[in-house]
């Protein structure tokens, strides 16, 4: 079936059949956008089209007269109803049409007043600097600079590459620490894998490092992978080896006290599959420390005492 091929006359047939129908003239184009669309082509307007179909068009016919008189009854009506409207879209549509834009057709109107722009400032390393350590002498905030100071915000971009660089630079700020390459990483666990250190230890000892390597690889074990060099393979606890670690441990040392500490994989998998750290002591058979509960009753019943 070969698509319609629009003409004139079937837009004003079409037009004229949809208002038979009962559906008022405001509601046409919604109930058919492709005849609207090609009245555009075929017409100069949808008024147009209406027009040579014998219906008149209800929307409002705007002119910069018309757009003021409008602007200044809705500010009126506000004023006087003392809460904001609903903005008319067809008339900031014309606003903007007539005006460039709606605080435009404000001003036209006598509403709003013109403000005269702002001097630019010069902004200068220094300057910038100057600005921040006002702010913060003045207790002003210096988070969410964007907000209290767009123009202290983009000069602080374009001198410093950014706001917290500018801090920085005013002495207000920390400087962020700068995380190790990928290749810095490998390189450095190579090296201590050549010269005999243990890995053991370096998210207690070595914190800064051992951050750079949880940003780049998200773990020691990855980041071993990838560095090609040997992991330790990670122990599948069950009941019966946590039981074996904690006598063993508790046979030769160090004190179970600081297993938490010293072996957190054994700790973790006693909780896990026993309830809480006391619980795998008493299956381990194992003597340990037990704490009182204090309650209000308690403590006064030791007063008197």
């Amino acid at each position: 079936m070969s698509p319609r091929k629009w003409t004139k006359q079937i837009v004003i047939e079409r037009i004229q059949y949809l208002y038979q129908q009962g559906i008022p003239v405001e509601k046409i184009s919604s109930e058919d956008k492709r005849l609207c669309m090609v009245s555009y082509s075929l017409f100069d307007s949808w008024r147009d089209a209406l027009a040579c179909a014998g219906l008149k068009s209800m929307r409002q016919v705007w002119t910069p007269e018309l757009v003021l008189m409008k602007l200044k009854e809705h500010h009126q009506r506000d004023i006087s109803s003392r809460r904001r409207q609903k903005r008319d879209s067809s008339l900031l549509s014309a606003a903007v049409r007539y005006f460039g834009s709606r605080r435009a057709a404000l001003i036209a109107a006598g509403i709003i007043k013109n403000r005269p722009p702002l001097p630019k400032k010069d902004w200068t390393p220094s300057a910038v600097i100057e600005a921040i350590i006002t702010r913060h002498g003045q207790n002003l905030p210096l988070v969410n600079i964007y907000r209290h100071d767009k123009e202290l915000f983009y000069a602080s971009a374009k001198v410093f590459g950014g706001w917290h660089n500018a801090k920085v630079a005013a002495g207000v700020a920390r400087d962020r620490k700068k995380w190790l390459s990928r290749d810095e990483i490998i390189q450095n666990l190579q090296s201590r894998h050549r010269q005999g250190e243990s890995f053991n230890c370096i998210s207690r000892d070595e914190s800064d490092f051992y951050a750079s390597i949880k940003v780049r690889f998200g773990s020691l074990h990855s980041a071993l992978i990838a560095a090609g060099l040997p992991t330790p393979a990670r122990q599948r606890w069950t009941k019966r080896t946590v039981i074996q670690s904690l006598r063993i441990r508790s046979e030769k040392g160090p004190p179970l006290t600081h297993v938490w500490k010293d072996d957190n994989p054994l700790f973790r998998a006693a909780v896990n599959h026993f309830g809480n750290w006391n619980a795998a002591l008493r299956a381990a058979g194992l003597k340990f420390k037990t704490y009182q509960k204090w309650s209000n009753e308690r403590i006064l019943s030791i007063i008197r005492e």
